[in-house]
């Protein structure tokens, strides 16, 4: 069921006919905290026994809630790289990286305070902008107005306060990676890696890097016998993000868009690995914007409306399988539409655009579940063939990517897979094992890519 508040605001989203979701309980726990009790969160740290059976459920559901909040500050960072990097509600210069090493800082200055003028004057009168309107409902929730002379001045020193608050962070987080690459060892640097945004705000970036790591990856799972032909009906796609600005110098030309669940179904297809019209899809999301998104994109399609992906591309210094899938993605699953034209501001990019038949984005069911905390309880002919999360483990420490962990395992068929680009703690009595994984390269750049890991399901989890 599903129930839509004002402002386009998702109150409650469940899998039409499917079960609600279920907080995992101290016994399916417990063989966690056992492995962990030396080293136990702050609110079940020096319990033990019942103490620690009696914490577990009040503790468990102010995770869920704490976990939640993080999506305000995962939230004000997408409304800065909107001012930095929007083209458009100013015609001053994107402050990429690249722009930022060649011009003097003082016409950086203003070449901000510009567009902080025009992006304030845009909240202001956002008209049907979705991305205005958007960070103008954060605003709102906030209780920042930018009704006034005065309310749009102090909007304007708060976002300048979160451009300062994010250049830190993306400083510290620089040397804390510094330290990580320093590791000599591969697997200490991939376990380094998979939990260096356990602090940060939640963001729900995402773009068509992590839809062509998890192409290639099912391409190397069928080669190696991992999957099989026609072997995937159900499918799991972890927090399938909403493309708003990404922070990798993103692009808003373009409406906000979703394009996980529907690459990971255009992959399935194209490789043989699902039959379209056999396949189904559950998004699970914790973000009121991304599941309200999905929603009203899967009610568009049972009125038989198809969904646009925008897919951009810069010109150069993509790797060659990249450009490739980029050149073929949606073949599939859509077929051709228009595409938007980016304005020079933007820099040199190709774009083309494919519009994703509606049968296949009505089979994609988004589902409000934190799957560190959560999961369904699913009968074993309707458990998943096979479940992604990229980008996502990497938000939790290594206690919560291990419950994540086991959280999938008892929603998963036994041989489906679970794709993640996370190096997870495997703890005795686990039944997802780790059998592989595939590398994968985005561009021509220093340490531009990612490993992609598969983890089996072996067996039946014990019995509750």
């Amino acid at each position: 069921m599903s129930r839509i508040g004002s402002c386009g605001v998702l109150l409650t989203v469940f899998a039409a006919g499917g079960p609600p979701p279920l907080f995992v309980t101290f016994e399916e726990a417990r063989p966690l905290l056992d492995a962990a009790r030396k080293e136990l969160p702050a609110g079940l740290a020096g319990r033990t026994g019942e103490g620690l059976a009696a914490a577990w459920p009040a503790w468990v559901r102010e995770r869920d809630r704490s976990v939640r909040e993080r999506l305000v500050r995962g939230e004000e960072d997408a409304l800065v790289n909107l001012l930095l990097f929007g083209t458009s509600f100013t015609k001053a210069p994107r402050l990429t990286s690249a722009v930022l090493t060649r011009v003097p800082a003082r016409e950086a200055e203003q070449v901000l305070t510009q567009r902080l003028q025009d992006l304030v004057s845009a909240l202001a009168s956002p008209g049907h902008d979705e991305r205005l309107v958007l960070s103008r409902s954060l605003l709102d929730r906030l209780g920042r107005p930018v009704g006034t002379p005065a309310g749009r001045e102090h909007v304007a020193a708060w976002l300048l306060e979160n451009v300062a608050r994010v250049r830190r962070e993306q400083a510290a987080f620089a040397a804390e990676l510094g330290k990580v690459r320093a590791l000599k060892d591969a697997t200490e640097q991939l376990a380094a890696r998979s939990t260096l945004f356990r602090e940060r705000g939640i963001a729900l970036d995402t773009s068509l890097r992590p839809a062509f790591a998890l192409d290639e990856a099912l391409r190397d799972a069928l080669e190696r016998g991992l999957v099989t032909s026609g072997s995937v009906r159900r499918v799991a796609v972890v927090g399938p993000g909403l493309d708003f600005v990404e922070k990798a110098e993103g692009q808003d030309f373009y409406p906000p868009q979703s394009m996980q669940a529907l690459a990971v179904a255009d992959s399935l297809v194209r490789l043989g690995l699902s039959r379209p019209e056999g396949l189904s899809v559950t998004a699970f999301d914790i973000s009121p914007r991304v599941l309200d998104h999905l929603e009203r994109a899967r009610s568009r399609a049972l009125g038989g409306e198809g969904y646009v992906l925008q897919l951009p591309r810069a010109r150069e210094g993509w790797a060659a399988p990249f450009v490739a899938y980029w050149g073929r993605f949606g073949d599939a699953v859509a077929t051709p539409a228009d595409a938007a034209k980016p304005p020079l501001s933007a820099g040199p990019l190709a774009v083309r655009a494919v519009r994703v038949r509606p049968e296949v984005v009505a089979a994609v069911h988004p589902v409000d579940l934190n799957v560190v905390y959560q999961r369904l309880d699913l009968p074993p002919a309707e458990r998943f063939d096979l479940v992604v999360a990229t980008n996502i483990l990497v938000y939790y420490d290594t206690l919560e990517q291990c419950l994540a962990l086991a959280n999938v395992a008892r929603m998963i068929a036994v041989g489906g897979l679970f794709l993640a680009n996370n190096s997870v703690l495997e703890l005795p009595g686990s039944t997802l094992r780790s059998v592989g994984y595939k590398t994968v390269v985005f561009s021509d750049q220093p340490d531009d890519g990612e490993h992609v890991i598969f983890y089996r399901r072996l067996t039946d989890p014990p019995s509750r």
